[in-house]
């Protein structure tokens, strides 16, 4: 199921639109009061390039303020083990360090309060994961919107990575763990209930974060991100990792293992109205990180 996402509403939109209205009412006014007083040279020159400016002006917003798209697309793949019961990928990259633990903690929270919930829709249940592993991505990696990653390499430890928040509390727009799991509640999301490495995050200023059955949307004046988890069409019902050999069954006569691989569609959409700011680029490597960082949770 598709989710539509309506126009990024920014009040900078609408004070230009009155501007240049306003623009052009006075430059009418004016030409009228010039064109009464046609003897005065001085006052239509004045008049004819005050007509030039503003055409100029209203000719260069469309070149200047121009919105900006961008799509991604990756896969988010997880097996479900009706016997035991639990839904994971069934192998995860390496170079992701919080994924493993905290997916199989929100599994095995589910399989305690609702084991039932495992022997229901495999669809529904591996995509709510997505959505879930979604928001545990955005608490284990992009907890702030301005990080430092510095690298150190040792001849005996190797190479050690430090990530430190740079974002001051005036420049953040904080979401709590409870809030997302108070979102995911509401989307009817199976998985709401489950471990976070961490309280809260920050994103940029006047920032929104809104979880639905099938989507995240990061929305702020300057950019939206938006992550839509497509339905899969196929599953596969052999274990995973044996080429097909063998497809355990449970004692009623249906499949032990269950995978399905979801699409993720990644759309960022930059505001027009705020095209040129001087505050851009920030937003920009952010917006990159967050995408780029969600593609490697998710296929390494």
């Amino acid at each position: 199921m598709k989710s539509s996402i309506s126009p990024i509403f920014d009040w900078l939109s609408i004070t230009l639109l009155i501007g240049v209205g306003a623009l052009l009412v006075g430059v009418g006014c004016l030409a009228v009061v010039a064109w009464a007083n046609a003897g005065s040279r001085n006052l239509a020159l004045a008049t004819a390039t005050l007509f030039a400016a503003v055409v100029l002006l209203v000719v260069q917003i469309p070149f200047e303020l121009r919105s900006k798209s961008n799509t991604e697309l990756f896969s988010a793949e997880f097996t479900i083990d009706h016997l035991k019961p639990q839904v994971r990928q069934w192998s995860y990259p390496e170079t992701v360090r919080w994924r493993i633990s905290l997916e199989i903690g929100a599994s095995d929270a589910l399989a305690k309060i609702n084991p039932n919930a495992f022997k229901g829709d495999g669809q529904k249940l591996t995509q709510d994961m997505t959505v879930r592993s979604l928001a545990t991505y955005l608490f284990a990696e992009q907890f702030d919107w301005q990080l430092r990653e510095v690298s150190v390499r040792g001849r005996s430890m190797g190479t050690t990575t430090t990530i430190e928040p740079l974002s001051k509390p005036a420049e953040c727009s904080t979401v709590t763990s409870a809030q997302i799991e108070t979102m995911l509640t509401e989307a009817g999301n199976t998985f709401a209930s489950g471990p976070l490495n961490r309280q809260q995050i920050c994103l940029p200023p006047a920032s929104s974060l809104n979880v639905r059955d099938s989507s995240i949307l990061i929305t702020n004046p300057f950019v939206r991100i938006a992550f839509v988890v497509e339905p899969s069409t196929t599953a596969m019902f052999v274990k995973p990792g044996t080429g097909g050999l063998e497809a355990p069954s449970l004692p009623d006569g249906s499949p032990q293992f269950e995978t399905r691989a979801h699409s993720v569609r990644v759309t960022t959409e930059y505001a027009w109205v705020r095209a040129q700011h001087r505050d851009i680029d920030r937003y920009q490597r952010w917006a990159e990180r967050v995408v780029t960082g969600a593609q490697r949770w998710f296929e390494g």
